[in-house]
């Protein structure tokens, strides 16, 4: 199905994620930082990316915009935050998010807004 990049420095959620997405037949790659997802996004072409709100080395806005800079062809990224407020909101979306989950977050929400995205074939930030 799709190539998904989750990047979260909370390693205790990868293997949930990992079993969540992969039994839903995707094929997932892990980051636990910015620096480790940029080198990744250099390397492969990802059909969505998951990304940690808060995480080491670089901040949410860095890595957004490192990968607009490497890749015209980048996907949709949805963006983990453990705040639900509306000004968080606000700006992962005008950081280049277009979807973002609260954590905690239930297996049924991550795998509906995946299928959501995927199935929208949206796929690129904007300026």
């Amino acid at each position: 199905m799709a190539m998904i990049l989750f990047v979260d420095d909370d390693e205790m959620l990868h293997p949930l994620v990992g079993t969540v997405l992969q039994d839903a037949g995707h094929d997932l790659v892990f980051a636990a930082d910015g620096e480790r997802a940029c080198a990744l996004v250099r390397e492969h072409l990802f059909d969505l990316i998951i990304l940690d709100y808060e995480m080491p080395k670089m901040t949410r806005i860095e890595v957004l915009a490192q990968f607009k800079m490497m890749r015209a062809d980048l996907p949709t990224v949805i963006m983990l935050t453990a705040r639900g407020d509306a000004e968080t909101v606000q700006v992962c979306i005008g950081a280049g998010a277009r979807d973002f989950i609260v954590k905690p977050f239930s297996v049924e929400e991550l795998l509906r807004r995946v299928a959501q995205h995927l199935r929208a074939g949206e796929g690129y930030l904007v300026d």
